[in-house]
């Protein structure tokens, strides 16, 4: 992309552009951060974690069973009943679209990643436009219930039985 722009031009297209990297699932975070410092990036490395809650009784396996994936239509069937180490919820990359879930609800404003949100909160790091891990998996698990209530809305709203 900086090869076919002006750098006037770079500036207008990297400011359009929002990025949410999650768990380092392929060599660019680096690179991405290294070579653009003004580029929208939220990274998280561990705060996605909030999403995992297979302990939890608003999120394990039964409860994903009865309001997610059985009577629920053929598109609830086929949520996985495990992942990543833990059964029920493990959505490692939801964080992302609940990020811009929140922000419709009003929780939060999607160009200031420092709030709250039910994609998690992140500190910026330094002067670039780039936002890290903060205060962890809490800043999303703690929305669990708001965000299974949605879920559960969701599979109720596309379910033919219901």
């Amino acid at each position: 992309m900086q090869h076919t722009r002006s750098e006037e031009e770079l500036k207008v297209f990297i400011s359009k552009l929002r990025i949410f990297l999650i768990a380092c699932q392929d060599a660019s975070h680096e690179w991405l951060m290294n070579e653009f410092p003004d580029l929208f990036i939220i990274e998280s490395k561990k705060t996605y974690l909030g999403m995992f809650g297979g302990i939890d009784p608003i999120s394990d396996l039964a409860w994903v069973n009865e309001n997610i994936r059985f009577n629920h239509g053929p598109l609830c069937e086929v949520y996985p009943p495990e992942g990543m180490g833990c059964t029920g919820v493990c959505e490692g990359d939801s964080p992302a679209f609940l990020y811009l879930v929140s922000a419709n609800r009003g929780i939060n404003n999607p160009e200031d990643p420092t709030q709250p949100s039910w994609g998690g909160q992140y500190v910026r790091k330094g002067t670039t436009n780039h936002y890290v891990d903060g205060p962890g998996a809490s800043t999303i698990s703690r929305w669990r219930p708001q965000f299974q209530a949605e879920f559960k809305e969701r599979a109720n709203w596309i379910s033919p039985m219901k």
